[in-house]
């Protein structure tokens, strides 16, 4: 018990326990103590019970221990061996991998606490990208190790050291593909960690969510496969569906933005800008990208394939998860910026216009106006506050950014609106006749203006090239919306 205290509040402590001949007994502690075997001869069972117990609890502090010395930053070059070739990383590595995949859960006795232990020792090392794509690699090759782990008939706290190193392994840009092709994205499905039955276990859920995030990010093959329907569901729901409908039922603003910014992730991944001809919107993709990204070692995605994906996405409850991540992220530029790209992408398909305009417009739930997460900022905010109003709608979010009071925004965001405003403007009902007259005024307010400072940093994009992003934003899409059809 006292080595966790310590662990846990001396930075020197888990600095020293992270050399290997401190560690390694720490770890025969956790892996092979047993309780004194005089312990035996104690007549009463109650008493030789207690005696097992306290020798679990005390396993169970000295895990804690370990897997606070694994997140400690300046512990990561002593526990990961730079100089090890024949096991990348040592030691260390290789006896948390090992557990791993040595322990069979399904055997009577089985070990789980040392799973836990080291996925979430291995959790915090894969936070480095070569640490993690060396996790995947031979002789590691942890993948089909770690799958087993979300089986529906393992435990939520096995589940959540393996979600939580998943988390960290999909952020590496080599692991996506290797990780997609391996049943990453199926097998989280059918865990049932995304249902209702998983409710319990949030931080479970926010940690599979960050798989799925991460391994959609760009990457046309991975979205295909949230978006493919899941075998045998009474529903025909696919992971996606899985994911948006947790977000909806949420409380938790961390879940419903996560769970959102994944739908966000997979319209970019499906959509080449190029084909889109949305080459203006600023931060949608990395320098350079103007396709969808798939894995080096991946076919290519098929045509038809990528077409009935998006095609799946051009519902009203598409549209709504957006529009409502948009009203709500006031706070947040970067979730806006995301929202708006999405929302534009979206609205490049005939199908889905209409539904993008319907959802600006719509007042929004109760869920949002009464939780204080929603609307726009007041005109006098110095902060990003957000304004609860029962009347307000997505859209009145636009127009604050268009506004741009107190300079709260980058200008990116503010041309990335325009050009959603542009591309809506296509449409000749009067829910586009309504957004035009919402927006015209804070559209043409943009053009004169000489607007220096990009949100909150001023780097990103300042000075005559900052003002010509938004000038020429503005300025297309009024001449789209007075151009005629």
């Amino acid at each position: 018990m006292q080595l966790e205290s310590l662990a846990m509040d001396s930075q020197s402590v888990r600095c020293g326990l992270a050399g290997w001949d401190a560690m390694s007994t720490v770890l025969d502690f956790v892996e092979k103590s047993e309780p004194p075997k005089f312990w035996a001869s104690f007549s009463n069972p109650k008493e030789q019970q207690n005696g097992v117990t306290q020798v679990g609890f005390c396993k169970a502090a000295v895990i804690k221990a370990v897997v606070e010395v694994a997140g400690e930053k300046d512990s990561l070059a002593i526990l990961w061996n730079q100089k090890a070739t024949e096991y990348p990383g040592g030691e260390f590595v290789k006896r948390m991998v090992g557990w791993i995949r040595d322990t069979k859960l399904d055997s009577e006795g089985a070990r789980d606490d040392l799973v836990m232990c080291a996925t979430l020792s291995l959790g915090n090392l894969a936070r480095d990208e070569s640490h993690s794509a060396a996790l995947l690699a031979p002789p590691y090759s942890l993948t089909p190790h770690l799958l087993p782990l979300l089986e529906p008939k393992v435990n939520l706290r096995v589940k959540h050291g393996c979600t939580g190193l998943l988390k960290h392994l999909a952020q590496g840009s080599q692991n996506k593909g290797l990780l997609g092709a391996a049943g990453t994205i199926e097998a989280l499905a059918a865990s049932g960690i995304w249902r209702r039955v998983s409710d319990i276990a949030e931080i479970v859920q926010i940690n599979a969510i960050g798989v799925a995030k991460h391994l959609s990010y760009l990457n046309a093959a991975n979205a295909l496969r949230l978006t493919a329907p899941i075998p045998n569901d009474p529903e025909g729901d696919s992971p996606l569906d899985l994911i948006l409908d947790l977000a909806q039922r949420s409380d938790e603003l961390t879940v419903q933005s996560e769970g959102t910014r994944v739908l966000v992730n997979v319209i970019k991944g499906l959509f080449a800008l190029q084909q889109a001809g949305l080459n203006g919107l600023q931060s949608a993709v990395p320098d350079g990208a103007k396709k969808p990204v798939t894995s080096q070692d991946e076919a290519p995605v098929d045509e038809e394939k990528r077409k009935e994906a998006i095609t799946r996405l051009l519902t009203l409850d598409t549209t709504e998860a957006l529009t409502e991540m948009l009203a709500r992220s006031g706070r947040y530029p970067i979730l806006l910026n995301e929202a708006i790209v999405a929302l534009t992408l979206l609205s490049t398909q005939p199908p889905a216009l209409p539904l993008v305009l319907q959802s600006l417009l719509a007042p929004l739930p109760y869920r949002i106006t009464e939780s204080g997460q929603a609307v726009a900022p007041p005109s006098g905010a110095t902060n990003g506050q957000a304004l609860s109003s029962r009347n307000s709608n997505p859209l009145d979010m636009i127009v604050a950014i268009l506004r741009n009071p107190n300079k709260l925004f980058p200008l990116g965001l503010i041309a990335n609106a325009c050009t959603l405003l542009g591309t809506l403007g296509k449409d000749s009902s009067d829910d586009a006749e309504r957004v035009k007259q919402a927006t015209r005024a804070a559209l043409e307010a943009l053009i004169p203006k000489a607007m220096e400072v990009d949100g909150e940093e001023g780097k990103a994009v300042t000075g005559a090239k900052a003002k010509n992003i938004v000038d020429v934003a503005a300025k297309k899409t009024l001449e789209a919306w007075s151009a005629k059809p």
